[in-house]
């Protein structure tokens, strides 16, 4: 999304990156399984459950405010700090 140009002939290319963005909606109940169910005590379940809930509480009080509207249409700030976001969740899940 942050190299393809904002015309007609990209809509169904941007469109689908787009989509893959928005997977982690889809695949955040599989996140809080995979944390409870690799964590072993109750303690240590109870707080990475925690920990899971404030980060992503953080990251939608923090997320929006990346994509301003004098940045429009491009978004390039935004779409840059997420493309960083999610390699640095890459990278601690690997």
């Amino acid at each position: 999304m942050l190299t393809v140009p904002r015309n007609g002939h990209t809509k169904g290319v941007l469109l689908f990156g787009y989509y893959l963005v928005s997977c982690l909606g889809a695949i955040t109940p599989m996140i809080f399984t995979w944390q409870g169910q690799n964590t072993g005590g109750d303690t240590k379940k109870k707080t990475t459950t925690a920990v899971v809930i404030v980060g992503m509480c953080a990251g939608n009080i923090i997320g929006p405010q990346l994509f301003n509207t004098k940045d429009a249409p491009l978004y390039r700030p935004g779409l840059i700090a997420a493309l960083v976001q999610f390699a640095f969740v890459g990278l601690l899940g690997a």
